[in-house]
């Protein structure tokens, strides 16, 4: 009897290793370390998960906690199915990773709540294609993404490409990818340039990509900034917002005409003129991008249908909030004041969050009725959840819409609706429990 419960408890151990060992814990997405918390958070508290909590600018703590790291101006976030955290630091020309669950991620052994490179190494270049992603050198990523699978997608801003380094090693874009490398896979490096819509997307010249998403069917959209463009690089060969077909792994515009502005709602897209920095695809593949320049969020959607009271056609474009006066919370969207938009986010709701670099606060247009983020809401208006205006670092452990933040750049949700923020000037990562 004693052989049998030894054996049976070699075998829970060796399955519970084979867990831990899964990819980036993808399998273990229900893992919950045995020294894990379970207790759960108030609503619309604001914690510190990464970077120093001095504040402090650097570029340490690799291998150990993430709240003991130091971070240096991070600007882009992504979260991905497993709640993953990835963190892109502009000024370490790096992409660093949080993992949920202690897993091998990247061909790295991971402790849950530590932090690691997994892109760049530190130097501001463009070397290290087809090898291991943590020896290449990336030249200050804007924004990253991640697909279903857990694989990175890196806005390599200042190389004008985009890079790629996939969890697993497969076929990607057409061609066989190790596990852990970089490729690029759109945009030919060098000088910001335009050229290549309706080829290969690796030999495109984009200029200085600041946006990055990638929807449900591993399509990815690109916001080639300084071309004044929405690009895309479809995974599977169709026509997508009124444009196409598009071949697969090529690339083309789908918003835009190269010329700075505002201009074109209720048309097609591509006859409209944009300007923007980062970009969001819903659920549903809609495509939401912030304009900085003019403080509006605009929108193309996916397919003919009614949004915020509007019937809209697909591949049309449309704003949906911003150009108003009014900056107290609880206006419509189209009443409500915006200060130099960097990024947005859209959650399985339909709930819109708009990260408002100008004024240090992030805030959310509802999609329903009720208490979120700690806020009581009415649908279609639009409240602050983090931020009270003054630029600073405090409120930890309290509620998220008293807390100072410091030009936060960047935002990202979770499947479970926990809001993450790139607190840049701060040199974190601060999280809002939903």
């Amino acid at each position: 009897m004693a052989n049998r419960v030894r054996l049976f408890q070699i075998f829970i151990a060796s399955m519970v290793i084979s867990m831990i060992t899964s990819s980036c814990g993808f399998n273990v997405s229900r893992f919950v370390p045995l020294s894990a918390s379970l207790s759960s958070a108030t609503p619309g508290t604001i914690i510190t998960v990464a970077g120093s909590t001095l504040g402090t600018a650097g570029y340490t703590g690799d291998g150990g906690a993430a709240t003991s790291a130091t971070l240096h101006q991070p600007t882009a976030l992504a979260i991905d199915n497993a709640g993953n955290i990835f963190v892109a630091e502009w000024f370490n020309n790096s992409v660093r990773m949080i993992p949920a669950a202690t897993a091998n991620c990247f061909g790295v052994n991971m402790t849950a709540g530590s932090i690691y490179t997994v892109a760049g190494n530190g130097a501001a270049a463009y070397t290290g294609d087809s090898g291991p992603a943590t020896s290449a050198t990336i030249n200050n990523p804007y924004a990253i993404a991640v697909d279903g699978n857990g694989d990175l997608f890196i806005a390599d801003t200042g190389n004008n490409a985009i890079r790629f380094v996939p969890a697993t090693t497969g076929t990607y874009f057409g061609l066989p990818r190790t596990r852990a490398n970089i490729y690029t896979i759109a945009g030919s490096g060098g000088a910001a340039n335009f050229s290549g819509d309706g080829a290969a997307a690796t030999s495109a010249k984009l200029a200085n990509p600041y946006g990055l998403a990638v929807d449900g069917l591993g399509n990815l959209i690109v916001s080639d900034t300084n071309n004044f463009r929405v690009r895309m690089v479809p995974a599977i060969t169709n026509s997508y917002y009124g444009t196409g077909p598009i071949t697969a792994e090529n690339i083309d515009t789908i918003a835009g005409t190269g010329v700075a502005g505002n201009s074109g709602d209720t048309a097609a897209a591509t006859s409209a003129q944009v300007t923007f920095r980062n970009i969001a695809v819903s659920l549903t593949r809609d495509l939401y991008f912030a304009d900085s320049n003019h403080n509006v969020i605009r929108m193309i959607p996916a397919t003919t249908a009614s949004h915020f009271g509007v019937s809209m056609t697909a591949g049309d474009i449309y704003t949906i909030a911003g150009g108003g006066g009014l900056s107290a919370d609880g206006e419509t969207p189209l009443n409500t004041l915006f200060t130099f938009v960097t990024d947005i986010a859209v959650d399985s709701s339909g709930n819109v969050f708009i990260d408002d670099y100008g004024t240090s606060k992030i805030r959310m247009i509802a999609a329903a009725t009720g208490t979120f983020y700690g806020v009581d809401m009415v649908a279609g208006n639009v409240y602050t959840i983090a931020g009270n205006g003054t630029g600073g670092y405090t409120g930890d452990n309290g509620p998220a819409f008293q807390a100072e933040l410091n030009t936060p750049y960047s935002i990202a949700l979770d499947t479970n609706g926990n809001l993450y923020i790139a607190d840049t000037s701060n040199n974190v990562i601060r999280k809002v429990f939903k």
